[in-house]
C-alpha cells in the first residue's frame, strides 16, 4: 500500500500569522462583562485590518477567520451594551 504525500498528515503544521490571532484574542477578552466592552472596538479594527491583508495576500483560511472574530465581537457588542444598559435601568426602577 502507497502513501501519497497528500494522505499524510503534518504534526508541525505552519504556524498562523499574528495579525490573524490578533483579532481573535481581542474578541476572546470582549467576553469579559462590562470592562469587555474596551476590546471590541479593537477586536473590530484588528479584524477589518486582517481581513484586508489577507485579501491583498490571498490567505482564505485568516479572511474567514477575521469575518468570524469581526462578526462575533458584533455580538458580543449588543450584549456588552445590553448589560450597560440594565446596570443603568435597575437602579432606576428601584428593584
Amino acid at each position: 500500500m502507497r502513501v501519497d504525500a497528500a494522505d499524510t498528515i503534518t504534526l508541525f503544521e505552519e504556524p498562523d500569522t499574528l495579525m490573524s490571532n490578533t483579532p481573535w484574542a481581542c474578541t476572546v477578552y470582549s467576553m469579559v462583562p462590562y470592562l469587555g466592552i474596551l476590546f471590541v472596538p479593537l477586536a473590530l479594527v484588528t479584524g477589518s485590518y486582517s481581513y484586508l491583508r489577507s485579501q491583498r495576500d490571498e490567505h482564505g483560511k485568516e479572511k474567514s477567520r477575521a469575518l468570524i472574530a469581526m462578526g462575533v465581537s458584533i455580538i458580543v457588542l449588543v450584549v456588552q451594551l445590553l448589560l450597560w444598559w440594565l446596570l443603568y435601568l435597575i437602579p432606576e426602577i428601584g428593584i
